[in-house]
């Protein structure tokens, strides 16, 4: 089974996104460096992608229920630079295809945009 990680430059470190046995964990890469899951319960999620923005909010984004030939959903969560969550999200309307992937961006004036 294969999935995908993501890499980001964060305020300190550099911070990434990945599989874990079916969830997605985030958090910077430093030594003993603590990390987190994002992707809560949810099972299935795979192809995380991860951007962080001046003010040090992160956003990770990833696909759950994604199979062979078959489309997933999008699914999101928004943290401060403390790691508070801000907001948490997946996408019930907005099936992302078979074979492809999303990609989270910050902006420059401080927002995000999640592309499929």
């Amino acid at each position: 089974m294969r999935s995908t990680y993501a890499l980001a430059r964060g305020p300190r470190e550099l911070l990434g996104a990945w599989e874990t046995e079916g969830r997605i964990r985030f958090g910077e890469l430093g030594e003993n460096a603590p990390s987190r899951t994002a992707s809560g319960d949810a099972d299935r999620c795979k192809h995380p992608t991860i951007a962080c923005n001046a003010a040090g909010e992160v956003l990770v984004a990833w696909i759950e229920d994604m199979e062979w030939q078959r489309e997933g959903t999008l699914a999101w969560q928004l943290v401060d630079a403390a790691g508070k969550l801000l907001e948490s999200g997946r996408g019930e309307e907005d099936e992302v295809p078979p074979w492809s992937l999303v990609d989270a961006v910050a902006l420059p004036d401080g927002r995000f945009v999640i592309l499929e």
